[in-house]
């Protein structure tokens, strides 16, 4: 079995290497909102191919104005927000980390860190000129992992007017989210779309929902880009 969630059911754990820890989870980000928020217990939510991390985010995290709580056995699976331990923990708020399947979140505010996944902008920028015209309309979709590459790959493509970005997700899970993905930038005319990610279910779900465009991707790991539909 392939894509995303192939190492939830298949009972495999990742190992996944992470050299800057601080910046991967985005971890002043998340002090930023706890403080501004007055969150003191906060409950952080990892995959299992990143709880080995998660002694370091505790520890990182935890202050004098911040009580994080792993949880360490979720009830659902790790790209749902489990609201149920968080719960029973007396918990204000949750941080979850890594892949999400976007699920409504209804009892607690959450905020949604995905990671930063390492990308070559200079080889993501080469593809995308190889690929489209100065003049061609295209609407940009970053998979989560790779959306903090944006605004360098928006610098090496100034001469290109016709380009709008967004993050890739199916709808906004809370107020606290911290998501603008669902501001949808669109065109007049017709556009293409260039899908920066991996293969996964969320590239599929672009290449159906865009059924009728044609669909680009570029994968980061394999610094690959190919169309994928026509």
């Amino acid at each position: 079995m392939s894509g995303e969630h192939a190492p939830c059911i298949e009972g495999e754990i990742r190992t996944h290497v992470i050299e800057n820890v601080e910046e991967y989870f985005e971890l002043d980000s998340c002090k930023t909102w706890c403080t501004e928020n007055n969150f003191r217990n906060v409950a952080l939510q990892f995959p299992d191919h990143l709880l080995a991390y998660s002694t370091r985010v505790y520890e990182s995290l935890q202050s004098t104005t911040i009580q994080p709580h792993v949880l360490a056995d979720t009830n659902y699976g790790a790209c749902c927000v489990d609201e149920v331990a968080a719960q029973r923990l007396s918990t204000q708020a949750i941080i979850h980390f890594g892949h999400s399947c976007n699920s409504r979140v209804l009892s607690l505010p959450t905020l949604f860190v995905f990671g930063k996944e390492p990308v070559d902008v200079d080889d993501m920028v080469q593809c995308y000129k190889q690929t489209f015209a100065q003049t061609d309309n295209v609407l940009v979709v970053f998979d989560p992992v790779y959306y903090h590459a944006r605004t360098t790959f928006h610098q090496e493509l100034k001469c290109y007017p016709n380009i709008r970005a967004r993050k890739y997700c199916r709808e906004q899970n809370t107020a606290n989210s911290g998501d603008d993905c669902t501001a949808e930038m669109l065109f007049d005319d017709e556009y293409s779309i260039f899908y920066v990610g991996t293969e996964s279910l969320a590239l599929t779900n672009c290449i159906l929902t865009n059924g009728s465009r044609k669909v680009w991707s570029y994968d980061p790991t394999a610094r690959e880009c190919r169309l994928e539909s026509k």
